[in-house]
């Protein structure tokens, strides 16, 4: 379950990039933030998994509890054990250049026995078919293939909650298709889905299809907004389905 308020300015802005924008999302619930590039969708993902304000300077106000914890002073890490983050560029986050070495950074940062290690990473590529993807180097797989690896690796760290990035901006139809594949399983294993995507024509198909998908709208223009163009999301995230 996913709870926030926000309110941010970045510092070098003049006016609010979010205001006032706040939702619950139950658990289990794919939720859409859907609106052109640089309506401050990718703000609030930065807003929930803590790079706003630890990396991001500007001011911020309000409170994100994530299955009821209140993240206010925990590190970026500590976020990461309660909400995975995939980001729209998965090479900004890679760590190794072995995929399943990859799978088992996180892992090995929280000192897990190797043996539990390489059983969770093997469960990871053979639970969503990607055994095709083990130990290869992540700079010579596709785009699309190094987005599965990044959810790979959220996966293997055993969170309820993931936060995507718009995940189909440097993908092709068919790397589309097999992400869709990978977010309706994770879906059907419960977890709570909050993704950024502005090319709606990606997602929607399998939204109306499954009935699992709810839709928020922002509306803006600039990734750091002036005023004119400023991020007006007001979600009711218990509203349209689809």
């Amino acid at each position: 379950m996913i709870d926030f308020e926000f309110e941010f300015q970045y510092a070098e802005e003049k006016q609010p990039t979010l205001q006032k924008v706040g939702g619950s999302i139950p658990a289990g619930r794919c939720v859409v933030l859907c609106g052109g590039s640089g309506c401050g969708k990718s703000t609030l993902l930065r807003c929930i998994n803590g790079l706003i304000p630890q990396f991001y300077e500007g001011e911020l106000k309000g409170f994100c509890r994530l299955n009821g914890q209140d993240t206010a002073g925990l590190r970026i890490g500590e976020i990461g054990e309660l909400a995975a983050s995939v980001f729209q560029d998965p090479r900004s986050q890679f760590f190794t250049v072995n995929s399943s070495n990859e799978v088992a950074f996180g892992l090995e940062n929280h000192g897990l026995p190797q043996d539990i290690i390489r059983q969770r990473v093997d469960e990871a590529f053979w639970i969503f078919h990607l055994e095709r993807l083990k130990d290869r180097n992540v700079y010579e797989l596709s785009s699309g293939e190094r987005q599965l690896i990044s959810i790979l690796s959220a996966w293997a760290m055993d969170t309820d909650i993931f936060l995507l990035d718009e995940p189909t901006a440097n993908l092709d139809f068919a790397a589309t298709q097999q992400l869709k594949e990978i977010l309706l399983a994770l879906k059907t294993q419960g977890k709570t889905l909050l993704l950024s995507e502005h090319r709606l024509c990606d997602v929607q198909p399998y939204s109306i299809q499954n009935g699992v998908f709810h839709h928020v709208h922002c509306a803006g223009h600039h990734d750091r907004p002036p005023a004119e163009n400023r991020a007006q999301c007001r979600p009711d995230i218990r509203g349209r389905s689809r």
